[in-house]
């Protein structure tokens, strides 16, 4: 595979041909702001330019999965999702799993600063001015062709989303990690970023995008505010 993969050569391409897979993982009081706020603005970008973004991790949007339904692009779209979170909760009952709702968010979540599972799923998914346009799909589902934001049933943990991603046709993987999940992908690209500037300050290496400097500039903004020169 590697004599393979050498053998290719770089060529440009538009945006519009690109797949962007959106993942949040390792969750902490900094997920949703700023990191995956940044990567929300991100995948505006790509779609304006007519790309392709992928969400997925079904039991991750428990919680703010009314919020996702209500911003799909129909009605059906919108029940599709919020059944497929009622079928992954009845699944992890029925195999003698733990109820999700109570058993999230994680003991790590909670030390991240995390304290209920609807905190924890609405830091977790990238809030952006675009419509959810599929449902319900399969884990490895064709998305070559759709400019569109889509939506992967997938049951697993970070541990395995990016392998779900690429395998439905992601090129690129943007990974969100406050705790500092080390997990990516062996096939697609995979891009770490934190939020989180105690994380970045201890792993510094395992990450390729830094926005700790948001979190940074609002609290100083803030002590500004208040006449302040404690930082």
């Amino acid at each position: 595979m590697v004599k393979n993969c050498s053998a290719q050569r770089r060529e440009p391409a538009p945006l519009s041909t690109l797949t962007l897979g959106v993942e949040c993982g390792g969750s902490d009081f900094s997920s949703g702001f700023p990191a995956t706020r940044r990567s929300a603005n991100a995948a505006d970008r790509l779609l304006d330019a007519g790309g392709t973004v992928i969400l997925s991790e079904t039991p991750e949007i428990i919680g703010a999965e009314h919020i996702l339904a209500r911003r799909a692009v129909s009605k059906a779209v919108g029940e599709q999702l919020l059944q497929t979170v009622r079928d992954i909760e009845a699944l992890a009952k029925a195999t003698g799993f733990e109820d999700i709702r109570a058993s999230n968010p994680s003991a790590d979540n909670k030390k991240g600063g995390l304290t209920t599972l609807a905190e924890k799923s609405l830091g977790a998914y990238p809030e952006g001015r675009h419509q959810t346009t599929a449902g319900r799909s399969g884990l490895c589902r064709e998305t070559a062709g759709h400019t569109r934001v889509l939506f992967h049933d997938d049951p697993c943990t970070g541990l395995r989303i990016p392998d779900g991603l690429a395998a439905g046709g992601a090129q690129l993987v943007v990974f969100n990690t406050g705790l500092g999940n080390p997990i990516a992908n062996p096939v697609t690209p995979t891009i770490k970023v934190t939020g989180n500037p105690f994380t970045y300050a201890k792993s510094a290496d395992d990450f390729d995008v830094s926005v700790t400097d948001i979190i940074s500039k609002e609290c100083r903004s803030k002590l500004r505010g208040n006449g302040s020169t404690k930082r």
